[in-house]
């Protein structure tokens, strides 16, 4: 069975151009899934690209996302995992606690949570990504073992 904790919707943000790393508190907040030129974040672009897609705003360097989320009952267990797609390198900290690192534009970043939550408690979701990161789709899935095999859609 999975179960799902839904983390579309506004998160805060802080985008990084001079690449310093974070700053607390992060300064803006974002709507996603979405991205940074949607969201009309960072600079308006003045270039007009022939060869691809120009975005409207354009930002280069690093951008932060930072998201409070609620731990209900029946999820505060080993197995939970964050799934996000469309970005390019992200690195995932949840309460602290550094996750890993992966870069993959062709693939979904999947990243296991190493310790139980606290289930009736508020958790946090530290998110960094690369200005390359076009879309940003957050996913909270909790996988319950099945008869020693699992499928996922």
């Amino acid at each position: 069975m999975i179960a799902r904790i839904n983390l579309q919707g506004m998160w805060e943000l802080q985008l990084d151009e001079e690449k310093v790393g974070l700053r607390k508190p992060l300064n803006d907040t974002i709507a996603l899934p979405g991205t940074t030129s949607h969201a009309r974040k960072g600079k308006r672009n003045q270039s007009v690209n022939v060869d691809c897609l120009t975005d409207e705003y354009a930002f280069e360097g690093w951008a932060w996302y930072s998201r409070k989320f609620f731990i209900p009952a029946g999820l505060a267990h080993a197995g939970v995992k964050l799934y996000l797609e469309r970005t390019r390198v992200t690195t995932v900290w949840i309460d602290g606690e550094e996750l890993g690192t992966q870069n993959s534009l062709c693939a979904p970043h999947l990243y296991e949570l190493k310790k139980p939550l606290a289930e009736g408690s508020m958790s946090r979701f530290l998110v960094y990504g690369h200005s390359e990161q076009k879309e940003a789709r957050l996913r909270l899935t909790v996988r319950k073992p099945f008869c020693g095999a699992s499928m996922t859609a």
